[in-house]
């Protein structure tokens, strides 16, 4: 009896988190890659007109949503131990959702690292996945954008 009750609980989790958006079971969206514990949320981004001094006609930003669904994803999810092959089959490839902030605000600090940014154009976060020599991701280092 026990057990039917926690998976109804469990059911309902799932069909309460979908409903709102925390859950995908889809691998890919239009709007990019979806990770399965937070939809699609992480790659919304928002259109923040023109921006003549930074010479851009529309500059795309990362919503808020899109920063704190982020940061928790890479609070929560290990990707230690990965190929750089599977961290964007885990999280997407970082340069292929739209946006005006698709390149490292701090830079690479490892040659060999993948860079995600997260950027609303006044704070965000980035997320450089570092690896070894033999191509497994060693560290995930966190750096806010302020």
């Amino acid at each position: 009896m026990i057990h039917i009750r926690l998976w109804a609980i469990l059911f309902m989790v799932v069909l309460l988190g979908t409903a709102a958006g925390l859950y995908s079971f889809s691998r890919w969206t239009s709007s990019g890659p979806t990770p399965a514990i937070y939809g699609s949320g992480m790659w919304e981004t928002v259109n923040l007109g023109p921006r003549e001094d930074l010479g851009a006609d529309d500059l795309i930003a990362s919503t808020e949503r899109a920063v704190e669904l982020a940061k928790k994803f890479f609070d929560t999810r290990n990707l230690v131990g990965l190929t750089s092959d599977q961290v964007r089959q885990v999280v997407g490839q970082p340069k292929s959702w739209n946006t005006s902030y698709a390149f490292p605000f701090y830079g690479h600090d490892h040659p060999s690292s993948i860079v995600y940014r997260f950027d609303t154009g006044a704070f965000g976060w980035e997320f450089e996945i570092v690896f070894d020599n033999e191509g497994k991701s060693t560290n995930v280092v966190h750096k806010p954008i302020e």
